[in-house]
């Protein structure tokens, strides 16, 4: 695991409390000793990179904590209220790292008290194993193996943009999982790597539904990065061998799509370019709501995505999101308390039968989330639905929240290749005012076309 970003406060207290633990379980000095003199070997046989003189060390969450938190400090804000929060934030995410690699210092730490922890709070007794304990060593190893190599921790500080993050977050994490999956292999310790594999991205199992909700939330684009990268990283080796994986490290994906579509990476050409700026039809939308909201226009991250689809099954996710070529949210907030706000999200597939197909996902989803919400801290108090052309959906909902009650609209909409999901918290409008704003929003979206559509796939 590599650098801890800035989670969420709410994040940080739902892991103290599913996390902390008074056990200080500690494997035994020797046996340790033992596991990395086997397994350090074995990363340097897997990458060719010699590990001479790397300290891998076994310390108690106090101390991950307290190096995290100059890790974060260092990169992070001088003002001393700030600098608290991000100790605070350190001491929450140490209880959830295995191990990690520090560039600054060249050495790896090993946590195997949350081994344990994971093991009760998951109830996944593998992770208590030798094997898992080799596993974590081996990931961990290889990300030094890869800084000695390819010097990332530089070329990664030197990128100023946020969006690509993710990108070196799926690279380095896909690349030491494919790696030290092929050391496990050999070793005979696959059954921890995949012990280890299967807790990536988990929550604990008596969290209720709000807190299930926010946890995966925010682990989502952990669990995108290792299953994602590790795909990644293994469609590059099959189709031009390692030495692709090689220029991926010096000439990273420009962005996350090309790490979903590594062929888009290998060939730039075979990319589809998008047909439609979403961005000028969502300042329509901008002058639909008063002046003084906040906005905040971005691109939602396809983990963050993927997310939204569940629970659906991940193949069906999977098949539905492979034909997105782009997308563009619009989020209005109110400044006033109550967190009213609007949302608008525009998606371009590369074919209206594609479109189509998410649209109806999304009318089945809401249904599964209607009786996922029966009972926990977010629950379902009425859902109205609207009647609209399918496959869109209309619905109205009714949620008691820890913080009140609160309405919620959601409103999907199909035109040709394109999509647009209106989500409205606490902000009423009625069913027509609601359908003339999406249609004047996918009107003007239509009208930003960048090039004619395929002469079979005709915008209707």
């Amino acid at each position: 695991m590599l650098n801890p970003r800035p989670r969420s406060e709410a994040l940080a207290a739902v892991l103290v409390l599913t996390l902390t633990t008074p056990s200080r379980c500690q494997v035994d000095a020797d046996e340790f000793r033992a596991v990395v003199a086997r397994v350090v070997p074995a990363v340097e046989r897997q990458t060719g990179q010699s590990l001479r003189g790397l300290k891998v060390r076994q310390v108690r969450v106090e101390e991950l904590a307290s190096v995290l938190a100059n890790e974060l400090i260092v990169a992070g804000p001088a003002d001393r209220a700030k600098r608290a929060g991000l100790r605070r934030l350190a001491r929450s995410r140490a209880q959830t790292l295995f191990g990690k690699f520090f560039a600054a210092s060249g050495q790896v730490l090993i946590c195997a008290n949350n081994l344990e922890v994971y093991a009760r709070v998951l109830g996944q007794a593998e992770l208590r194993g030798v094997e898992t304990l080799c596993a974590v060593v081996a990931h961990e190893c290889v990300h030094a193996a890869d800084e000695r190599r390819f010097g990332w921790s530089k070329r990664r500080a030197a990128q100023r943009d946020p969006l690509r993050e993710p990108v070196w977050d799926a690279l380095l994490e896909g690349h030491a999982q494919w790696c030290s999956r092929e050391v496990c292999r050999a070793s005979g310790w696959l059954k921890g790597f995949d012990a280890y594999t299967a807790a990536i991205g988990k929550t604990a199992r008596h969290l209720d539904t709000a807190q299930q909700a926010l946890v995966r939330a925010e682990l989502a684009d952990q669990a995108s990065a290792y299953h994602d990268g590790e795909e990644f990283v293994r469609a590059l080796i099959r189709e031009r061998g390692v030495t692709a994986v090689a220029r991926a490290f010096t000439d990273p994906p420009q962005d996350f799509a090309l790490i979903l579509h590594s062929d888009w990476y290998l060939d730039p050409s075979r990319r589809p370019a998008p047909r439609f700026d979403l961005d000028r039809p969502l300042g329509s939308l901008d002058r639909q709501l008063p002046r003084d909201w906040h906005r905040h226009r971005h691109t939602t991250p396809l983990a963050r995505l993927r997310l939204s689809l569940r629970p659906l099954p991940d193949p069906v996710i999977l098949h539905a999101l492979r034909g997105l070529r782009q997308s563009r949210s619009s989020m209005l907030r109110s400044p006033a308390g109550g967190g009213a706000s609007v949302t608008a999200t525009l998606f371009e597939f590369e074919s209206p039968a594609a479109a189509a197909s998410y649209g109806a996902l999304c009318g089945r989803l809401t249904r599964i989330k209607d009786r996922k919400m029966k009972s926990g801290a977010l629950q379902l108090l009425s859902a109205e639905y609207v009647a609209v052309p399918a496959p869109g959906v209309l619905s109205r909902k009714k949620l008691r929240t820890p913080r009140g009650d609160s309405a919620v609209t959601l409103l999907v909409e199909v035109r040709g290749p394109l999509v647009l999901e209106l989500f409205l918290a606490d902000h009423e409008l009625d069913t027509a005012r609601l359908r003339a704003v999406a249609k004047q929003l996918l009107d003007a979206a239509q009208a930003a076309r960048l090039a004619p559509p395929p002469a079979d796939a005709p915008v209707k």
